[in-house]
C-alpha cells in the first residue's frame, strides 16, 4: 500500500516559550519535541526580546532553519492585549 506523505506538524507559539534569543528558541523547541513555530513578530519590530538581545530578522531565520525549526506562521499582539 502506498504511504501518504505526512502533513506538517503543528508548532508552538514562540511567545509562549519566552525565549531570550533565536538560539534559546531552538533549544526550547527541541526540548519539547516539536519542529515548527508560530513566530512572534514583536521581537523584530521592537528590536528586543523583552530583555537585552536584539533579534535581527535574517540571523534569526538562518538560526532556525539551520537547526531544523520551521516557521509555519507569524503572530502579532494588539496594543493592550
Amino acid at each position: 500500500m502506498a504511504r501518504l506523505p505526512s502533513s506538517p506538524r503543528v508548532g508552538v507559539c514562540s511567545w509562549s516559550l519566552s525565549p531570550r534569543s533565536a538560539r534559546d528558541l531552538v533549544r526550547v523547541v527541541k526540548s519539547i519535541g516539536v519542529d515548527s513555530v508560530q513566530l512572534a513578530l514583536g521581537p523584530f519590530l521592537q528590536g528586543r526580546s523583552g530583555a537585552t538581545s536584539p533579534w535581527p530578522i535574517g540571523a534569526t531565520l538562518d538560526t532556525l532553519a539551520a537547526n531544523g525549526v520551521h516557521v509555519r506562521s507569524g503572530m502579532m499582539a494588539t496594543q493592550g492585549e
